[in-house]
């Protein structure tokens, strides 16, 4: 797994004050009986007893319990159980880390609400494999009018990016166009700064290509318009789902349920850690825009993130706190069954297995 382990994926991140140390060496988890009896508090422990409590609705914490202080057991749950959502030959394709952050963090755009808990999701590095649907969605249209459109709709329906043109066109978007369909508000803004320094027509052009060198045309020749805008009806009608393609649809249905309750976020600069697209040419598209925003959060001194997603975990309300739970729980299924589809669909060439 490149040198990762499960145990060092989980990094407790405590802010800049850093943690206070924890004395406990057993848990009582509320809820739970027949465990030691419930230690002196530090900061965190009750927050952590919920939590514990809540995830083990999804799978049991008692082997974890005794003989570790309160965070360790939560790191080792969370490791346990996302190596048994996510397979061990994805996770030495796309190695991840997960952070227990236990303070807000203004870098990452993380405000929580106090005795807040919040896992940040995040991939290492990105991954230059060949991600490429077009000859799966032409025959997927031959099957099926729309399906093609489908499939583009449930990897895009990730919460993990997977780099499809949608989500490269909202990156376009958010770095470049102030967040707009397009880069028309935002050129007439640039330019009205600009006419107040100079008349010179050829100049302020100029300066408008360095500051929006991404425009709304330049997707439109990469791709239809429909692969980049989202088409969220798509999912009301009825569809003859592939054997192949099943996986994936029921995993983004069972995820859509809790979508929108917004228990998930993500930190500014969300680069993908792939390229799901086209061909090489639409690769690099997408790769120059990745990099120009990459850079613009560099020069803006910002920490960049792979594909990351925070979950805020509030133990003081338990419906959110299953909610929040679930959310995580079904983000990493989605992103499973994707990536499945994805290198099904993607083979090692002959050079990558010599390699």
């Amino acid at each position: 797994m490149r040198g990762k382990n499960k145990t060092n994926r989980f990094k407790m991140r405590t802010g800049p004050s850093g943690g206070r140390p924890v004395a406990a060496s057993y848990l009582s988890v509320p809820r739970l009986t027949g465990m030691a009896p419930e230690i002196v508090a530090d900061n965190h422990l009750n927050e952590t007893c919920r939590i514990l409590a809540a995830i083990d609705r999804f799978r049991s914490v008692k082997p974890y319990l005794h003989g570790r202080n309160h965070l360790e057991v939560l790191a080792a749950v969370l490791g346990d159980w996302t190596d048994e959502l996510v397979p061990s030959e994805i996770r030495a394709e796309f190695p991840f880390e997960i952070d227990v952050i236990l303070q807000s963090d203004s870098s990452m755009e993380i405000d929580m609400a106090e005795g807040c808990i919040a896992l940040l999701f995040h991939l290492n590095e990105f991954n230059n494999r060949d991600m490429y649907v077009r000859e799966t969605l032409e025959e997927y249209e031959r099957r099926q009018p729309g399906l093609g459109k489908l499939l583009m709709a449930l990897l895009t329906g990730s919460p993990i990016s997977l780099g499809t043109p949608a989500d490269i066109y909202d990156m376009a978007s958010w770095t470049f166009w102030g967040g707009e369909d397009d880069e028309h508000s935002r050129l007439e803004e640039l330019r009205a700064d600009f006419m107040t320094e100079t008349e010179d027509e050829d100049e302020i052009n100029g300066s408008l290509e360095i500051y929006i060198p991404i425009r709304y045309e330049h997707f439109l020749n990469h791709f239809p318009e429909w692969m980049f805008r989202r088409d969220f009806d798509i999912f009301d009608k009825k569809w003859r789902v592939p054997d192949e393609l099943h996986p994936l649809y029921q995993a983004v249905m069972s995820y859509k349920q809790l979508d929108g309750r917004h228990y998930r976020g993500y930190p500014r600069n969300n680069l993908p850690v792939i390229m799901t697209t086209l061909d090489d040419d639409r690769f690099d598209f997408g790769l120059d825009i990745m990099d120009q925003a990459g850079q613009d959060a560099m020069e803006c001194g910002d920490m960049i993130y792979f594909s990351p997603c925070i979950w805020e975990l509030n133990p003081n309300k338990p419906r959110q706190l299953r909610d929040g739970l679930a959310d995580f729980e079904r983000s990493l299924i989605v992103f499973r069954e994707a990536i499945r589809f994805l290198l099904m669909k993607n083979p090692p060439k002959a050079e990558e297995k010599a390699a």
